[in-house]
């Protein structure tokens, strides 16, 4: 049985297996062609090769496939807490929704992370996110800070389909606001890649409650603050960097494609799911007051990678935000790929000016 509730038949495995054989050929083929790259690869050779490899992997199966020999949060959360030594905790919402924590569950401040590994709604967290979560709250910690992170395991499509996740992500800040007593001013909502869109997705529910008919939820006061890494905000796949950080990132424009029709199942697009085609009036009105934006959120931070290929969409949202939010802090960091700082793929894991520039900004925060 597939560790998201379906069947994967025999022949699924026999491609799984074919699929592994081709990612080898392409890494020795890239390696081999690898002195030739000039400045349309990666900076370094071993970069160049691990992530031509990880493009192919996820090009060459089906979702089904990478879901099957993906291992889902239930699994690794545990197994990660073991290895470093604490007791697994975790909250069971009405809905039956679990969520994980990295930190002292009593924290006054929590930041509530949507996690994703670059996977467009479709892949669990890597470890490498709980490892980046353990490296906020110890270096709040050296701060004389304390802070819990919270990881939501909301739905992945296509089991789950658009609006269930931005249902899951909504309840998910309620439960913390009402059913653990939390103070807005000591949330912060946080994502990466697809969890960074669903994390702006919650915002815009607040200002605009979603037409589904997800439950409005009001604010008695304003977040303490917004984290967006490495967002995916734009579908589009035409922007000049995806043409010219193709050879640089861990995604491609195929499974950027493949993803969004995935979670979106038909449904459309519009400013809850691709904030890029919302209007400026729209994060400029609704919410508490009427005050948009500002109103429900006291700071945002939004970083990326220079060498992903969102890049360009993720600037054009970065400027949007600077002129929307008085209090709107942006990181482009050089040279970095997509999600570099939570993936354990190349042991970059908490390593890099976004890493640092995140625990820097959270910690002035608290």
């Amino acid at each position: 049985m597939s560790r998201y509730g379906t069947g994967l038949p025999l022949w699924d495995k026999f491609v799984i297996v074919y699929a592994l054989s081709r990612v080898v050929t392409h890494g020795l083929y890239t390696f081999l062609l690898s002195p030739f790259r000039g400045s349309a690869g990666a900076k370094t050779v071993k970069r160049h090769v691990t992530l031509a490899m990880e493009r192919k992997l996820i090009e060459a199966m089906t979702i089904a496939q990478l879901q099957y020999i993906t291992a889902p949060v239930e699994s690794t959360y545990p197994a990660y807490a073991k290895q470093n030594g604490f007791e697994p905790r975790s909250e069971t919402f009405k809905s039956g929704m679990k969520a994980y924590w990295i930190g002292n569950p009593r924290s006054e401040d929590v930041i509530v992370w949507y996690h994703e590994k670059g996977g467009g709604y479709t892949m669990p967290a890597d470890p490498g996110h709980f490892q980046f979560a353990a490296s906020i709250v110890d270096s709040a910690r050296a701060a004389g800070k304390d802070v819990a992170v919270l990881f939501p395991a909301y739905g992945l499509a296509p089991y789950a389909t658009w609006p269930k996740q931005l249902e899951q992500g909504v309840e998910s800040l309620r439960y913390v606001l009402e059913e653990l007593g939390r103070k807005p001013g000591n949330v912060m909502l946080a994502g990466d890649s697809a969890g960074a869109n669903l994390a702006l997705a919650v915002h815009s529910h607040i200002l605009h409650p979603h037409p589904s008919g997800i439950p409005p939820l009001t604010l008695s006061a304003p977040l303490r603050g917004a984290i967006f890494m490495a967002p995916w905000w734009s579908f589009a796949t035409d922007w000049p960097s995806v043409a010219a950080n193709e050879n640089k990132d861990t995604v491609s424009p195929f499974v950027g494609d493949l993803w969004s029709a995935n979670f979106l199942a038909g449904k459309k697009r519009d400013e809850y799911n691709e904030p890029i085609t919302a209007e400026m009036g729209w994060w400029e009105s609704g919410g508490e007051k009427g005050k948009g934006l500002k109103g429900i959120v006291e700071e945002i931070f939004v970083g990326c990678g220079g060498d992903e290929i969102l890049v360009d969409s993720q600037r054009v949202m970065m400027r949007r935000l600077e002129k929307i939010h008085p209090h709107t802090a942006t990181l482009v960091a050089h040279g970095e790929f997509h999600d570099q700082a939570v993936l354990a793929l190349l042991g970059e894991v908490c390593k890099g000016e976004l890493a640092d520039g995140i625990w820097t900004w959270v910690n002035a925060r608290l």
